[in-house]
C-alpha cells in the first residue's frame, strides 16, 4: 500500500504538470498525449539508443545481474541485525500514551521537560533501517532489469536486436545515475542534507510542484520568494508522506495522536533548518568548522527524527521491516541492544 500511495502521488503530480502544460499551449499548438503522464519525462530518458552486438548484450546483462546480486548480498549483514532490532525490541513507552513525541519535544523547547535519550536512540535506529530499505530498492530493480534484458537477448525472434537495444541503453543510463543516497551522514548542514545527499530522485518533482510556482508569485523579491518556495517544496513532500501513511493503514489508524500530520510537521521543521543553514544566510555551513556542522546536523536529525518515525511505530509498521530472502537472528542476541527490552 505504501507503493500504491507513492505511485498515486507521483501520477497526481504529473497530472498537475500535464494540465499546466495544456494551459500554456499556444493557439494551434500540439497537444501532448495523456500517455506522457505515466511515462518518463524527457530528462529521465537516455538521449540516444546504443547499438551493440547481441553477444555483448548477453555478456553485459549477465555481468550486471551478478553485480546486482552481489550488492544485495553485501547489504545482508547490515540489514539483518537492524531488521531484527525493530521486530523484537519493545517500542518507546510514549507510543502507547496520549502524549506523543511532539508534546515531549515542545516541553523540551520550553524547558519544561527532558528528551528521552533511549527513545531518541530507538528512533535513530529505525530511521537508519528505513534508509536501508529504501537503498535496497536499487539493487532489486537492477536485478529485475538485468534479468529482463538477459531473457530478451535469448528470445527466438527475427528483430531481436531492435527489441533489445532500447533496454540495453536504458540500463546503461540507469547505471550512470547518481545514487539515491549520497552519504547523508557526511552532511554539514540541513541544507546540504536535503539539497544534495538525501533521496534526490523525488527532488525535481517537489521543486516543480512546490518551489517554482511559489517563487514566481513573488516576482523580483528573490529572497522572500526563495524562502516561501523552499517552505512550499517541503510542505508538498510532507503532504505526500502523510498521504502514503494514510494509504498504508487507512483513515481509522491515521486519525490518531502522533500520526496525522506529523510527516508534514517534520518537513516544515526541515525547511526552516534548510533555510537557516543555507550558504545565503549568516548561519550557513561555511561559517562553522566541518566537525561542528556535522555534529549539529546529526543532533538536529536525532531530535526531530522521531516526529517522522513515531507515526510508523504507532501503526506497528516496524514489525514488517524484513527482506524475505534474508535470514533471521535469534531475539536473544538483540536483547542487549534494545533500550526498552524485548517486546512481549
Amino acid at each position: 500500500m505504501s507503493a500504491v500511495g507513492l505511485i498515486a502521488s507521483c501520477l497526481s503530480a504529473r497530472m498537475v504538470f500535464y494540465t499546466i502544460d495544456l494551459n500554456r499551449l499556444p493557439v494551434g499548438g500540439r497537444i501532448p498525449p495523456l500517455w506522457d503522464v505515466i511515462t518518463p519525462e524527457p530528462s529521465e530518458k537516455p538521449e540516444k539508443i546504443v547499438t551493440v552486438p547481441i553477444q555483448k548484450v548477453r555478456s553485459d546483462a549477465l555481468c550486471w545481474l551478478l553485480m546486482a546480486n552481489l550488492s544485495l548480498f553485501m547489504l545482508m549483514p547490515v540489514m539483518v541485525p537492524f531488521d531484527t532490532f525493530l521486530r523484537v525490541c519493545a517500542v518507546p513507552p510514549e507510543t502507547f500514551s496520549s502524549k506523543s513525541y511532539g508534546y515531549v519535544l515542545l516541553d523540551f523547547i520550553t524547558l519544561r521537560g527532558k528528551l528521552p535519550l533511549r527513545s531518541l536512540y530507538y528512533h535513530m535506529v529505525m530511521g537508519f533501517t528505513v534508509h536501508l530499505h529504501v537503498a535496497i530498492l536499487l539493487p532489486l530493480y537492477r536485478i529485475f532489469r538485468s534479468a529482463q534484458l538477459l531473457a530478451y537477448s535469448f528470445l527466438p525472434v527475427k528483430n531481436k536486436t531492435e527489441l533489445v537495444q532500447p533496454y540495453y541503453t536504458a540500463y546503461i543510463w540507469l547505471v550512470d545515475q547518481p545514487p539515491i543516497f549520497n552519504k547523508p551522514w557526511l552532511s554539514r548542514s540541513a541544507y546540504e542534507l536535503w539539497s544534495k545527499r538525501w533521496h534526490q530522485k523525488f527532488r525535481p518533482g517537489f521543486l516543480r510542484i512546490g518551489y517554482f510556482p511559489i517563487k514566481r508569485l513573488f516576482g523580483k523579491q528573490t529572497k522572500a520568494g526563495h524562502i516561501a518556495a523552499v517552505m512550499g517544496a517541503f510542505v508538498v513532500s510532507g503532504l505526500m508522506h502523510d498521504y502514503v501513511l494514510l494509504t498504508i493503514r487507512g483513515y481509522s489508524q491515521f486519525n490518531q495522536v502522533g500520526v496525522k500530520g506529523y510527516q508534514t510537521i517534520f518537513f516544515v521543521l526541515q525547511a526552516i533548518a534548510s533555510i537557516v543553514s543555507s550558504p545565503d544566510f549568516p548561519l550557513g555551513p561555511k561559517q562553522l568548522p566541518l566537525w561542528v556542522g556535522r555534529l549539529l546536523t546529526v543532533s538536529w536529525i536525532a531530535v526531530t527524527g522521531p516526529l517522522f518515525m513515531e507515526p510508523y511505530v504507532r501503526i506497528s509498521f516496524q514489525t514488517t521491516m524484513e527482506v524475505p530472502v534474508f535470514p533471521y537472528i535469534d531475539s536473544a542476541y538483540a536483547a542487549p541492544f534494545c533500550p526498552y527490552g524485548l517486546a512481549n
